[in-house]
């Protein structure tokens, strides 16, 4: 098992520290059918809104951060062989000069909407765990139910440096189920809830989902 998300440049790359589950059922089924018999989850369409006017300053932030350190990494490196008084080792020093400014005026504007919008979108949140907790409490026995009789009990791994997971199954169908958060947008995450039907499975943005984080 190989779980991979989309980086900065949105190139799948593999993802360390990620729990995969293998489950002996479909858990989005049975999630499905609890949801149906509930009211829809709440104030969807203005946490929608509410992260799109994140996402932008986070991202600009990320992106500037990255921009940062891979500069003074760089210079850092040239510094130890070439010395303070190499041309290159300036231009480096100027460059790093600038994006210091773009990293202190993207956090700013970052911080700006936090403050604005990041007390909203945790009292919506709250009605939505309201709302999971109400519709999902009868998800533990239903799961229960659904791998009783196949000698089978849920497994779980953690993804090492590489993205790689692996476990030795046997027996039925499995499930295998990860989530990993999207690096450029905190409200966001991959999901994967897909059936093990072969020896290799790749977790990726081709065979997960990217959805919201209510």
């Amino acid at each position: 098992m190989r779980v991979s998300v989309p980086d900065l440049d949105g190139v799948d790359t593999p993802a360390a520290g990620v729990v995969v589950t293998f489950l002996p059922y479909d858990r989005d089924r049975i999630l499905a059918d609890l949801e149906e018999q509930a009211e829809p989850r709440p104030h969807t369409e203005e946490l929608d809104s509410l992260f799109r006017l994140f996402r932008t300053p986070y991202a600009a932030y990320v992106r500037a951060s990255e921009r940062a350190r891979t500069t003074q990494r760089l210079r850092d490196s040239l510094l130890a062989v070439r010395g303070a008084d190499d041309a290159e080792v300036r231009a480096l020093a100027d460059s790093a000069t600038r994006i210091d400014h773009e990293l202190a005026t993207t956090r700013a504007a970052l911080d700006a909407v936090r403050d604005s919008v990041g007390p909203v979108i945790a009292r919506l949140r709250d009605d939505s765990r309201q709302w999971e907790d109400t519709t999902y409490r009868e998800f533990r026995r239903l799961a229960r139910n659904a791998g009783r009789g196949f000698f089978a009990r849920p497994f779980a791994d953690t993804t090492n440096a590489g993205g790689w997971s692996s476990i030795r199954l046997v027996g039925r169908t499995w499930w295998v189920t990860a989530r990993a958060l999207d690096p450029i947008d905190p409200n966001s995450e991959w999901y994967w809830n897909v059936p093990l039907g072969r020896d290799t499975l790749y977790l990726d943005s081709r065979t997960g989902r990217h959805r919201p984080r209510y």
